[in-house]
């Protein structure tokens, strides 16, 4: 994964040790590392990563409803709850609802997004 899409803050994966696939927060970007507190399994635990270890997590509608979105009226609409940017999704990809938007088909993609358009922070609750 390139790690100059990354900002602190973002969710990815790691890859899988000893079976386990881990969630992990963006805690600091350092030269040719990332420096990532552990979600889950483990909360707390900080890692320090190299790009080939790091996974993005994809979109799904289980990480838009942990980001604050709800199901709207018609079929692939999300509804932001903080009335910011609402989510169009098509084939676990999309973009928001803003004329400036960029193709999204990863939840670090998503934060990134939402920042860049909103100048707010998208919170994921897991």
């Amino acid at each position: 994964m390139d790690i100059n899409e990354l900002k602190p803050g973002n969710l990815i994966k790691v890859q899988p040790r000893e079976d386990q696939e881990g969630l992990l927060l963006v805690q600091e970007i350092q030269h040719a590392t990332v420096i990532c507190e552990m979600i889950s399994p483990r909360k707390g635990y900080l890692f320090r990563l190299k790009p080939v270890e790091i996974t993005p997590v994809p979109i799904s509608d289980d990480w838009l409803t942990k980001a604050g979105y709800t199901p709207g009226m018609s079929s692939g609409y999300w509804s932001d709850s903080r009335g910011a940017a609402s989510y169009l999704s098509k084939n676990n990809e999309g973009r928001l609802d803003h004329p400036d938007s960029v193709n999204i088909k990863y939840v670090h993609e998503l934060q990134n997004e939402y920042l860049r358009l909103t100048a707010s922070t998208l919170t994921i609750i897991n």
